[in-house]
């Protein structure tokens, strides 16, 4: 038989699977293999994440010290680090942090500049993996901005303290304190820098809280709208250091820092005999890395000290990151105008609901998604919808999918009842609300036809992503289909309940007939299971219902299938793809770690809309 592997049914038994019709023959047991850790294995699967976040850390890290460095030995900052100190440095340093990790935030968010680099000739397997990737990314760098805010907050409440404890009338350019003593808090908040940052904090406060998992899932619009609270962040950050209340010598050449001026008056009385041994400002002390010049080498200066405000460097870091951020923006505004016509709209088992839609001049490949919002409900909420078929020269529309599973999806669902109850005529489309469109953006399920064997792994509405790759399978003639790259393909869908596979029975059902009719049963390799009941009688007895192969009962054993995969396909890179609950994702990912026989290598790859 074609195609053929062994694999466990859910009793423990071992069965013989056909690629195409899922009929099950008993066998006696096999020897299990156990699987091992491989180090080459997690490091293809899960290599990215933590090479990426040694390689951020060590960036973040020289960063914070070549700017503490920089501070510490600079010799136009003494004075100011005469009165603040070490934090100083520290406030500077986590200064830097703040600006780098901002402006990269900016990058894993530009959508279209993504899909443009997954579709250019220049795109390899690494950087597509690498660009599935950006929610981690993006998660990284907020969490390096939580850091360098927490440290840059702590340096500038003991700067607050030291300038308003380190009071001295012979610097009053260099100090934001007016008096000795004076109230911290108050002195902050009398500036633009305390003002700004003050504000800056409670909205990365009110990010963070509501960008946890479990806010996030229930309160979905919430994330979404606080997030937008981002560009009064940018902006206070552009305006936070322009209230200049660092100050540095610009003239360091006429005046050597620490050295003494003829003209200089006197420290002010002190009422405690200060301690012979502790510093005095304006002694004729000269810093170490101080070189003097041939005219003052000696300790006495031509000129007083001047100061001027401290310069920004924030706009150097968010100019390319912005400016790409803003281009992407304004794309995808041009791209949301078209106009969007339902065609078609059908509920399905399960709160699913199959829309079939049309827009002028839209082309889209397998495996993409686009991005919906209804003005009706939320002018600010784009969710992701997976395409699952996309248009062709001959049928110009597309569908997707979509299950009412929370708030906005419960609302639209709610909205397109009640506009087809009181909808009139002969088209009852016409009065559907508007809905605007932007996309196709790329995801990891565009490279199913880029392997040579491809495992799709679905759970419940999760077929979506794989759906597209079977309607455009069904869709090739002969010639294409040889012509491409995918030999086999094996798909396992589980679901809970057994009515759900009507979603697409049709699909399934023309394809298979398809690899019949051109003798490639061995081309598909399909398994669907039911965590629920199964029915005696079926659950429709319309022939356009009914799927030409068995339905297992019970979850499938994983392990066996991907393991029966290596042993069936030996020395070949299979790309396994999964789309699903977490519990099932984590399983295969850490499967795709172990499981690596007769040389084979399991590629994970995780849909993941955000």
């Amino acid at each position: 038989m074609m195609g053929c592997c062994r694999s466990d049914d859910v009793g423990g038994d071992v069965s013989i699977t056909t690629s195409t019709t899922g009929y099950y023959m008993s066998r006696n047991k096999a020897t299990k293999h156990r699987s091992r850790f491989s180090f080459c294995g997690w490091f293809r699967n899960s290599g990215f994440k933590y090479s990426f976040s040694v390689l951020w850390v060590l960036i973040n890290a020289a960063v914070f010290f070549s700017v503490y460095y920089h501070y510490k030995y600079e010799s136009k900052y003494y004075y100011l680090r005469e009165i603040l100190g070490r934090t100083l440095c520290v406030s500077r340093a986590s200064a830097a942090l703040l600006n780098l990790n901002c402006a990269a935030l900016l990058l894993p968010v530009c959508k279209h500049l993504a899909a443009r680099l997954r579709r250019s000739k220049l795109s390899s397997r690494s950087m597509r993996r690498w660009l599935d990737h950006y929610r981690f990314t993006h998660i990284m760098c907020a969490g390096c901005v939580c850091i360098g805010t927490v440290i840059h907050c702590t340096a500038h409440s003991f700067n607050a303290v030291r300038f308003s404890t380190g009071f001295n009338s012979a610097f009053p350019d260099i100090n934001i304190a007016t008096f000795s003593g004076q109230n911290p808090c108050t002195m902050l908040l009398s500036t633009v820098a305390g003002i700004t940052g003050s504000c800056m904090l409670c909205i990365l406060i009110f990010i963070i809280i509501t960008s946890l998992p479990c806010f996030r899932r229930e309160r979905h619009n919430v994330f979404w709208m606080s997030h937008h609270a981002f560009l009064v962040f940018y902006i206070l950050l552009l305006c936070h250091p322009l209230g200049g209340i660092l100050k540095e010598q610009c003239n360091t050449v006429n005046h050597t820092p620490g050295c003494v001026y003829p003209d200089d008056p006197l420290p002010e009385p002190m009422s405690v005999k200060p301690d012979p041994n502790d510093r005095v400002e304006y002694t004729s002390r000269i810093i170490p890395h101080a070189e003097p010049s041939a005219v003052n080498s000696s300790s006495i200066c031509r000129e007083k000290p001047r100061f001027i405000s401290h310069k920004s460097r924030t706009w150097r870091f968010l100019l390319v990151p912005a400016s790409l951020y803003i281009l992407d923006r304004v794309w995808r505004w041009i791209k949301s105008r078209r106009s969007v016509t339902i065609e078609n709209l059908r509920f399905l088992p399960g709160d699913v609901i199959e829309f079939r839609l049309h827009v002028e001049n839209f082309s889209a490949q397998p495996g993409q998604y686009i991005l919906i919002n209804c003005p009706a409900i939320s002018r600010l909420e784009w969710h992701p919808f997976t395409l699952t078929s996309c248009p062709t020269p001959s049928n110009p529309s597309f569908s997707l999918q979509m299950k009412a599973c929370g708030d906005w999806t419960d609302l639209f669902r709610q909205l397109l009842q009640e506009r087809l109850k009181t909808s009139h005529g002969d088209d009852p489309y016409m009065s559907m609300p508007k809905i605007l469109m932007d996309g196709p953006l790329g995801s990891a399920s565009g490279d199913i036809l880029r392997y040579r064997v491809s495992v799709c792994i679905a759970g419940g509405i999760g077929v979506t992503p794989f759906a597209a790759i079977l309607n455009h399978l069904a869709s090739l003639g002969c010639d294409e289909l040889s012509r491409l790259k995918l030999s086999r393909l094996y798909f396992i869908w589980i679901c809970r309940d057994e009515s759900h596979f009507q979603w697409f029975t049709q699909t399934i059902n023309s394809l298979q007939l398809k690899l019949w009719q051109m003798n490639r049963p061995d081309f598909l390799n399909l398994r669907l299971h039911t965590t629920g009941n199964i029915s005696k009688s079926g659950w429709s007895e319309s022939t356009d219902t009914q799927l030409c192969c068995s339905i297992g009962q019970g979850r499938p054993n994983l392990k066996d299938i991907l393991n029966d995969v290596t042993i069936c396909n030996p020395k070949q890179n299979i790309g396994v793809f999964v789309c699903g609950p977490r519990k099932m994702t984590s399983r295969v990912h850490r499967l795709c770690n172990r499981l690596n026989r007769n040389k084979a290598q399991l590629h994970f790859n995780q849909e993941s809309f955000s």
